[in-house]
């Protein structure tokens, strides 16, 4: 399991390469900007630990489109923005950003970024999912554009094979490395491979590269019709 953690971190550092800013280790001169964050976080973990790994989706789907923005954060009133797009139809975590943020206004009001609050908080799920601490640079500004046809254009789609899935992270100087990181922590939805096991060529047919015994196991948890259950990415890590 720290193997995949470390993956994970691997694949946070590399995101921050997508970000254009001029980013700084503590950029928010006073400490108690990431103390209140963790604190949340805590809190957040302890009703719902399933939201770390979905804290750290956020922010990789932040960063994939137009840097490390927050502008998967933006709501629009006709459904064009980054989180209508159906590849961001399944995140979740939008409200445990917007308890952070509001409890840091209290405190620092209009000073931290919500794309450093999202940055901040990947850390500390990966952290509290008993992963490294390590420093988040930050200084990142907000965005104030959201496109869910930009969306579509960036974000692997969930069905897509290894290489257009590579050709996509090199896109952003992301490796293999990284791709396998995105993949070691949470679940995947059945639906998103389903055809895999049951209708590979729309005959009734498993894909044949699959590994037969996962194969198997999967369709143990995966059963025809169903389209509400969730697998772990990799059963060796925590969540």
């Amino acid at each position: 399991m720290a193997v995949n953690i470390f993956f994970c971190v691997a694949l946070i550092s590399s995101l921050i390469i997508i970000s254009n800013a001029s980013l700084v280790v503590n950029f928010y001169k006073d400490p108690k900007a990431e103390e209140l964050v963790r604190e949340e976080m805590i809190a957040i973990q302890n009703e719902d630990p399933t939201l770390m790994p979905a804290l750290l989706r956020l922010h990789f789907h932040d960063c994939f489109v137009r840097g490390c923005d927050a502008s998967v954060l933006l709501n629009s009133w006709n459904g064009t923005a980054e989180k209508d797009a159906p590849p961001n139809l399944s995140l979740r975590g939008f409200n445990a950003i917007e308890r952070i943020k509001t409890k840091l206004e209290k405190s620092c009001r209009g000073i931290v970024s919500c794309a450093d609050v999202l940055a901040i908080a990947a850390r500390d799920a990966v952290y509290l999912s008993h992963g490294p601490d390590y420093d988040v640079r930050t200084g990142r500004r907000d965005g104030n554009t959201s496109s869910a046809a930009e969306a579509l254009l960036n974000l692997p789609p969930a069905n897509g094979n290894i290489s257009e899935s590579l050709e996509l992270y090199a896109e952003k100087n992301l490796t293999a490395k990284d791709l396998v990181a995105q993949h070691t922590f949470g679940v995947a939805h059945c639906t998103s491979f389903s055809d895999r096991l049951y209708n590979f060529t729309g005959k009734g047919d498993q894909d044949p590269s699959l590994n037969s015994t996962y194969a198997e196991k999967l369709k143990q948890e995966c059963l025809i019709g169903n389209n509400t259950t969730v697998v772990e990415m990799n059963n060796q890590a925590c969540l």
